[in-house]
């Protein structure tokens, strides 16, 4: 009989200390979680809060546990602001029902008197018959979710009266905007007649500039050049007449390098002004000695195709395309790092074709576009002149080609 009895005990104190050492586990679980949780026993008193639950309430776990679910300290309301009753209370709820309460919005007052709103879940704990055994609440503070609701709530109804305002506004700005659509349709004709007419200016002032280009020229090569020419025959004559002692010094030497400078000089400005040859020996001549000059000058291997097919130029085209090699030609040497340029005059499915290719970066877009690039821009405006454009066609490692099209219907 005592046997069975202290066998009896042993159950009952080993039984017990498991029932212990399972709530020490769960508490210690419950320490780890992010919300609070609260078990409350069947009498309704608070047993267990978790360190987050302290947080949360602003109270310690020993005034938790002072406090019943009912008691008027909670100060329990919904959103707002109307007190709960005993009967809405959650707790309440589940011990009257033994069903879940799931995302219940509760608010309460902390002992510093602030209010904090909690999403709630509580869940009932039945015992091994199945009776009501407590429950477990686990709650979040959303606070701070709900003034951010109410703050975005404000903002979309601002937004919808500046929608409606901005609406009026363009409403009205399509009303002027229709207005002004229309004049602009009466005005276009004038406009039109208007560009035209600084088209036909443009080119006017484009033949007066090359005509006074040619006379000025013409002016430098009759006056200076050709006085310096007979000054260095003069000085040749000079030279002549002078004791064989004086000649063998450097004064003379000197002199005729000087005179040789500026014949050079006022050479080099004649030709750019209006190279003789583009009026004597054609466009493809005129090229050919240009790209020559250049390899003279700078080194640049230069190479120059020509192939018209039997096609007369007008001189007022050849000295634009000519214009256009010069320009393409310049922009190529102050841009880039070129070895190599190349110009290819043709024929191509109805247009005389210009092609400036360099095998470096050229000139780009960007500089192309810029305001300050009036040559660019002169080309692209004289070419419409004529009928055709002027396009830069960027070659990734392969350098830069400036292309100039005229229809042959303009040549």
């Amino acid at each position: 009989m005592t046997d069975d009895i202290n066998e009896r005990r042993l159950e009952e104190t080993t039984c017990k200390n498991s029932h212990l050492q399972d709530l020490y586990m769960i508490g210690k679980i419950l320490e780890n979680v992010p919300i609070g949780i609260i078990i409350q026993d069947v009498e309704g008193r608070d047993i267990l809060a978790n360190v987050r639950a302290e947080e949360i309430l602003g109270i310690d776990r020993e005034r938790i546990a002072i406090r019943r679910y009912d008691s008027e300290e909670w100060d329990a309301r919904d959103r707002d602001g109307r007190p709960k009753n005993r009967d809405d209370l959650v707790a309440e709820r589940v011990r009257r029902t033994g069903e879940p309460v799931l995302d219940e919005e509760v608010v309460i007052q902390r002992p510093d008197g602030s209010d904090v709103t909690l999403l709630v879940n509580a869940a009932p704990i039945t015992d091994e018959d199945g009776s009501y055994g407590g429950l477990i609440y686990a709650f979040e503070d959303i606070t701070q979710r709900i003034l951010t609701e109410k703050e975005l709530a404000a903002h979309k109804e601002r937004l919808q009266e500046l929608v409606e305002a901005r609406t009026a506004e363009l409403e009205e700005a399509n009303r002027s905007l229709a207005s002004e659509i229309e004049e602009r349709r009466l005005r276009g004709k004038e406009l039109q007649i208007l560009t035209e007419q600084m088209r036909a200016f443009s080119q006017r002032m484009e033949t007066v500039r090359e005509e006074e280009k040619a006379r000025f020229a013409a002016r430098i090569h009759d006056t200076f050049e050709q006085s310096l020419a007979v000054l260095k025959m003069q000085v040749k004559s000079l030279e002549r007449s002078m004791p064989d002692d004086q000649k063998s010094g450097d004064e003379l030497e000197r002199i005729y390098t000087t005179l040789d400078g500026f014949l050079d000089e006022i050479q080099g400005v004649t030709e750019e002004l209006m190279p003789r040859i583009l009026s004597d020996a054609g466009l493809v001549a005129a090229m050919e000695w240009q790209m020559k000059d250049l390899h003279r000058r700078t080194g640049i291997d230069t190479y120059v195709q020509s192939d018209l097919g039997g096609i007369v130029i007008s001189e007022a085209l050849s000295t634009f395309i000519y214009r256009v090699f010069q320009e393409a030609i310049q922009n190529m040497v102050q841009h880039s790092r070129a070895l190599r340029a190349e110009a290819l005059l043709s024929i191509e499915d109805g247009f005389l074709t210009l092609s400036i290719i360099d095998n470096d970066r050229g000139i780009s877009r960007a500089e192309l576009a810029n305001p300050e690039s009036l040559g660019l821009l002169w080309m692209k405006e004289r070419a419409k002149h004529f009928g055709g454009s002027v396009e830069i066609s960027e070659r990734p490692r392969k350098g830069t080609e400036v292309i100039l099209r005229i229809p042959i219907s303009s040549v």
